[in-house]
């Protein structure tokens, strides 16, 4: 098992039967320049970005399910405050508590 990348960008999102997300990748909204996508959009992208940081650092799996919970658990919180580590600590225990 090796490292991966992820790719964030812009996307729309289908709601699933079970109240879940499915996501897609809409090519039309991923080739857009960053000066087409909304200052609030760019904000929840690096959300991610930073729920994905934290649960690195925290050696947590990084599943859609674990980024989500560590994104909502990170609601409370600036975009910035995100990478400070008692804040890590704090909104990685929801997925943390997955993997016990």
């Amino acid at each position: 098992m090796g490292a991966g990348y992820i790719w964030l960008a812009q996307t729309h999102v289908k709601e699933a039967d079970d109240g879940g997300g499915t996501f897609y990748r809409d090519s039309s909204v991923a080739a857009k320049g960053v000066q087409d996508v909304p200052k609030d959009v760019r904000e929840k992208i690096a959300r991610v970005r930073n729920a994905i940081m934290a649960l690195s650092a925290k050696f947590i799996a990084i599943y859609p399910h674990t980024i989500m919970q560590t994104y909502m658990a990170s609601e409370a919180y600036t975009v910035p405050e995100m990478l400070e580590q008692h804040v890590i600590d704090l909104i990685t225990q929801p997925a943390a508590k997955g993997r016990a």
